[in-house]
């Protein structure tokens, strides 16, 4: 009788958790956002996306060769891995 309504609640659970998830765009403009404030004339479009791997889903290179080059590994919420600043994720 009680199984319905529980896996109704596990499934709303659910369901609210993925609503929270980022899409990849909105994960790479976060890190392009705390490149450009980090790096004095940093620009979003010196930034780029790829696939991670393991426990980094994306990997945003910014400034890729340059003194200032900076690497950001994400995770499924957009938090950074590595403890770079790149606010609290979503």
């Amino acid at each position: 009788m009680w199984l319905p309504v529980a896996m109704l609640g596990v499934l709303a659970g659910w369901a609210g958790l993925r609503a929270r998830l980022p899409d990849e765009g909105a994960a790479i403009r976060r890190a392009a956002a705390a490149y450009v404030a980090q790096v004095p004339g940093g620009r979003a479009e010196d930034c780029a996306g790829r696939p991670g791997q393991g426990a980094a889903w994306i990997v945003v290179a910014c400034a890729v060769g340059r003194p200032e080059e900076r690497i950001y590994r994400l995770d499924r919420r957009g938090r950074a891995l590595d403890g770079a600043d790149v606010a609290d994720g979503f």
